[in-house]
């Protein structure tokens, strides 16, 4: 028999599981095909990462990610005086610009008693914009440090059944911690300023709903987010409350791979400006999300991402790799 220590470092994950109290994963067998465990192993691994599924008590990760984000804008605006060589006046005038959003990010997810996780993550953001006015005018945008910390909550409330499915609620708080494109002088009604981070602290609750039909595992999530007020630039400003809506199913394609494909959308209101509604600043983002994960090993895994921007306020698209490390 190997040693004690040996074992316990080949030991299967340890997961909170959807239909009752923690259960451990049995180890593979050596003869014979994959078993119905060993079919979800990676797909597990893919509702943890989804908020669906928790860690059990005291088990933990860390989870590295890096995600890139991309936007491109050619339309008309209107423009600040001087801005176009000649101008006097503000104008309206074909605003070409593009935005890179590069974050690297060190989370952490450890199983809490009492069906519970915690979380939290650390970000660190390198963005650039750029804008051509009426064909001529350049301007430019650059910002890198630390981005918005977040950390948070989860709570199983109910277990999947014949009748009902799992729910899991969350609660979380992002603080203010990285700067704000707000800051900066806004040229045109469509900005190309960036920052590393959003510049109002916001604390969100959500309710997400996972129903197994094997191998299909389908999750609904509904989050709202409610953003704080600050002073910017001398002024009190806040942005307006986001709602999200997220439909995804998972499928376990095979014991190490799981495919999914995910409809994100953002409903976010008006934002105000010294205490006055900015009328029309209220967006749609929505996005078509394809993702894999893999199990990298008994430890590791990797969870991949592509969203591609639906709506004319979206990001053309949005990339994201994570590597969850369980302890």
């Amino acid at each position: 028999a190997p040693p004690p220590a040996a074992a316990a470092q080949n030991a299967p994950p340890v997961l909170l599981g959807p239909s009752g109290p923690p259960a451990v994963i049995p180890a593979a067998p050596t003869t014979g095909g994959p078993t119905e465990q060993e079919i979800a192993r990676a797909l597990e691994n893919s509702l943890i990462d989804q908020g669906g599924l928790l860690l059990a008590p005291w088990v933990s990760q860390s989870v590295p990610d890096f995600g890139v984000v991309y936007s491109d804008l050619d339309q008309l605006a209107f423009v600040s005086p001087g801005v176009v060589h000649g101008t006097t006046s503000t104008g309206i005038f074909t605003q070409r610009s593009h935005t890179w959003d590069l974050e690297l990010g060190l989370g952490y997810r450890i199983g809490l008693p009492y069906g519970m996780q915690g979380f939290v993550r650390v970000p660190f953001d390198w963005a650039q914009g750029e804008a051509t006015f009426a064909g001529g005018a350049d301007r430019s945008s650059n910002a890198s440090g630390l981005g918005d910390i977040s950390f948070g909550l989860q709570k199983q409330l109910a277990y999947d059944d014949s009748w009902w499915p799992a729910v899991i609620a969350n609660v979380s708080y992002k603080a203010a911690t990285g700067s704000s494109y707000l800051s900066q002088t806004q040229l045109s009604t469509f900005t190309y300023a960036v920052g590393t981070g959003s510049g109002f602290p916001t604390v969100s609750g959500g309710v997400t709903l996972e129903k197994r039909q094997d191998p299909v595992v389908f999750l609904a999530n509904i989050e709202y987010y409610h953003n704080f007020p600050a002073v910017i630039a001398g002024v009190s400003q806040r942005l307006g409350d986001v709602t999200e809506i997220r439909l995804s199913p998972i499928l376990a394609a095979s014991p190490d791979t799981s495919l999914r494909v995910a409809w994100d959308t953002l409903l976010e209101q008006n934002a105000s400006y010294g205490g006055a509604t900015v009328k029309g600043s209220s967006e749609t983002l929505s996005f078509l999300e394809f993702g894999i994960g893999s199990n990298l090993s008994s430890r590791w895994f990797m969870d991949a991402s592509v969203g591609v921007g639906l709506t004319r306020d979206s990001p053309n698209f949005r990339a994201l790799v994570q590597f969850p490390y369980r302890f």
